[in-house]
């Protein structure tokens, strides 16, 4: 797992070049693929969704190109998610399809990655502007049956691999 703090739009080039791992094994993949990128200082206030949105758009690209002469028998697929509790943006590369995600909860798969990028911005700059809110309740007034199953949007696109691009 790879964690940067971005304070500047250039940080976000270091992703570029990051070697990928596809050993087929999914933990490993997960593991050695995985980018959790978070904002700090003027960055916050100053970065747009179209700069955001640029940024995934050539990493998308970026990682087609290195897997331009392989191939892989269950293809391989890139998907993001916001991760709320931690203000991160994440997004990883793994072999399989949609139903490989390694996720727990229930998931809601996204064509495009505008919600899950205009979520994140809107996020961390309400945070930075207002604090996180911290709720408080009782657990004697929890109810199981009124919980609700959380759903997490995910972009997922597939990779072209095996292609001269």
């Amino acid at each position: 797992m790879n964690v940067i703090t971005v304070s500047n739009l250039d940080q976000l080039n270091l992703i570029f070049n990051d070697l990928v791992s596809l050993s087929g094994g999914l933990s490993e993949e997960i593991y050695h693929n995985m980018w959790c990128v978070s904002l700090e200082g003027n960055l916050i206030e100053s970065i747009t969704f179209k700069q955001l949105k640029s940024f995934v758009d050539e990493l998308i690209k970026h990682r087609e190109l290195q897997l331009k002469d392989k191939i892989f028998l269950r293809g391989v697929v890139f998907y993001m998610w916001f991760d709320q509790q931690a203000l991160q943006l994440r997004f990883n590369i793994i072999t399989g399809d949609a139903t490989s995600l390694p996720f727990e909860c229930k998931i809601q798969l996204q064509t495009s990655p505008d919600l899950i990028l205009n979520k994140f911005i809107n996020t961390v700059k309400d945070v930075a502007r207002c604090g996180d809110q911290i709720e408080f309740f009782d657990s004697k007034d929890w109810e199981d049956e009124n919980e609700e199953e959380y759903v997490l949007d995910v972009f997922v696109k597939k990779l072209k691999v095996g292609v001269k691009a």
